[in-house]
């Protein structure tokens, strides 16, 4: 949408929120990783930043864009865009302690999502209290910025 804000700063924290118990989990494991792997580079392991810990919801979101990379390649439909896979991925997030749990629960609740495109199709409960995707009566799609809900990410 032009001249739509979408707040990145509110979006950061929204999804810091979300990743933030994950985060919390595996930050010490792998701040020591990275450090004795690195102990020419860093003097302490506080020196590790922040930025280098990855929970296994952001792993499961680089896995997804990965794979929308590979199938969209030379493809002329629009690609998903990244603020989808990463809200969609983030909503649907539990606090897997590990990718393989975090990837598999987002994949059965984007195959639930998939629904949508059946001819007919409604809603059940849950994907509308969720309130994540719509499909509107017009037939365009409705992905709300949860921080900015004037802005359509389907737009």
């Amino acid at each position: 949408m032009i001249g739509c804000s979408s707040n990145p700063n509110g979006y950061a924290q929204w999804f810091s929120e979300k990743n933030k118990t994950a985060f919390e989990r595996v930050k010490s494991a792998q701040q020591r990783s990275i450090f004795e792997n690195n102990q020419d580079i860093y003097v302490r392991i506080e020196d590790v930043p922040d930025a280098l810990i990855k929970t296994p919801l952001q792993r499961a979101i680089q896995i997804l864009k990965r794979h929308r990379d590979v199938r969209f390649i030379n493809h002329e439909f629009p690609w998903p865009i990244s603020m989808i896979i990463t809200t969609l991925a983030a909503q649907f997030n539990n606090g897997d302690g590990d990718v393989y749990a975090a990837l598999s629960n987002i994949v059965d609740q984007l195959d639930t999502l998939g629904g949508l495109l059946q001819p007919g199709y409604k809603q059940n409960a849950t994907l509308l209290q969720q309130d994540l995707i719509r499909r509107n009566d017009d037939g365009s799609w409705s992905i709300l910025n949860l921080v900015s809900p004037e802005e359509n990410f389907a737009d």
